[in-house]
């Protein structure tokens, strides 16, 4: 093809990635004034605890996607790899605002602290903390007054200390980026760890192979009970859609039952005792994080317990299954922990729970399939079809430290197919499974019924 033609079509391809942003930005900016009334500002510290609109998720993947497509195709080749070489320095230095808890010190100081302040209560280095708290400002996270004298500002206050996504950015940059994210390489190469989907041979796993061989993202956890409860409280950073906005839990009749497996500290079952106050309710997860979640109800919902309406159940899901005869199990973002294998051994036991008239609910990240033309029409080219390019790259995270993936939707509607040896041998199987998508992937609002 002649260079003037390649030429047209590359210029097509970036007015085409403007013209995305422009649009995108304008559909986000109407979400944001129709939900909360205003374009929010990224100088003000603001508690913003609002579910958000499914369609503003979509609007900011299309967006991220565009943006990065767009930089990378008009930033110098060398620049473009140098900048993505930088990446773990920004996670390193918000694990620093995080665990320093810079934030909650910049707290109720609207004009600003200076760095030697910040510094004094923090106990870290001033003339090195303010080169970390200035990077994070470029990339608007805290704000720069003026030479070293920081503010909060939208960002920086979401991470106060108490907020759940405080716990998620220490587990990344405490856990993940410390124990998992830097041993890709080494894990891929190793002749046991590279070809095993194994959890016991992820990243994680290869990281701690000295200290404790096979050790599990899971396991570790289990043995070190603070860290446990910052990830149960990470896990409600997610915004993952609460089950009472898909699900109509006000038919279920007075007295019905309702089991949450693997529910961790109560993030999403907590809003449904609250609002339906007839269900009978059971919460089954590790007993470290049973004995989590009666703390967190205490704290958050004290009537549920002096009503006696939940049952607190310990379970290890490969080994047992969950309470019988529920009307309800439901499992969020349990599935995409683990690998095939894993998952089909906890589906397998919930099966044998189930009664005939209960439900599976599978509340859990489903990718749409890449060789599913129906699936991939709907992304703007020239946007990436691999889940829209960069706005879709979080997806690959679960490989580092579970050895497991977010399933594609065929694979997902695989899982709880039985083969007809597993039938025989298992003759209950579910009446009713339903999966339900978050609503960042919205390709798939449910897949089909067994």
């Amino acid at each position: 093809m002649p260079a003037a033609a390649n030429e047209s079509v590359e210029r097509k391809n970036v007015r085409a990635l403007i013209g995305i942003i422009s649009t995108v930005a304008e559909d986000a900016m109407n979400t944001w004034e129709q939900e909360s009334g205003r374009i929010p500002s990224l100088d003000k510290p603001v508690d913003d605890t609002r579910a958000v609109a499914p369609e503003l998720l979509r609007s900011m993947r299309l967006l991220e996607s565009a943006c990065f497509q767009l930089c990378s195709t008009l930033m110098p080749t060398s620049l473009s790899m140098i900048t993505r070489s930088y990446a773990p320095i920004d996670s390193a230095c918000l694990g620093v605002a995080s665990q320093g808890k810079v934030a909650d010190v910049l707290d109720g100081h609207p004009k600003g602290l200076h760095v030697d302040i910040i510094a004094e209560k923090t106990q870290l280095p001033a003339e090195k903390l303010a080169r970390v708290l200035r990077l994070l400002a470029v990339k608007h996270c805290f704000k720069e007054v003026s030479k070293d004298v920081s503010a909060n500002n939208r960002l920086s206050h979401s991470i106060r200390s108490t907020t759940p996504l405080a716990a998620l950015i220490s587990t990344f940059s405490d856990i993940c980026h410390e124990n998992a994210w830097p041993f890709l390489y080494s894990t891929l190469a190793d002749p046991e760890y590279g070809p095993s989907n194994s959890p016991t041979k992820t990243s994680f796993s290869w990281s701690m192979r000295k200290e404790k061989p096979d050790a599990t993202f899971f396991g570790y956890l289990a043995e070190r009970p603070e860290k446990s409860e910052m990830f149960g409280k990470a896990m409600t950073a997610f915004d993952a859609g609460g089950v009472q906005e898909f699900y109509p839990i006000g038919s279920l009749p007075a007295g019905a039952t309702w089991c949450d497996v693997g529910g961790g500290q109560g993030g999403v079952l907590i809003p449904v005792a609250n609002t339906h106050p007839t269900l009978r309710l059971t919460l089954q997860d590790q007993l470290h994080v049973i004995e989590e979640a009666k703390q967190h109800f205490a704290q958050e919902c004290p009537g549920v317990l002096n009503e006696k309406r939940i049952s607190f159940v310990p379970i290890d899901f490969f080994k047992e299954p969950p309470v019988p005869n529920q009307d309800v199990y439901y499992m969020r973002m349990i599935i995409h922990d683990w690998p095939d294998a894993e998952s089909i051994q906890i589906l397998k036991n919930v099966r044998k729970a189930m009664g005939p008239q209960s439900r599976l609910l599978i509340h859990d990240y489903v990718l749409p399939s890449l060789d599913s033309k129906a699936q991939t029409q709907h992304i703007p080219k020239p946007l990436l079809p691999t889940y829209y390019g960069a706005g879709g790259q979080r997806s690959f995270m679960m490989d580092q430290h579970a050895g497991a993936a977010e399933l594609e939707g065929a694979h997902a509607a695989g899982l709880h197919q039985p083969r007809p040896r597993q039938r025989a041998r298992h003759p209950h199987s579910p009446r009713r499974i339903e999966w339900h998508t978050v609503p960042e992937i919205p390709a798939l609002e449910e897949l089909p019924k067994a």
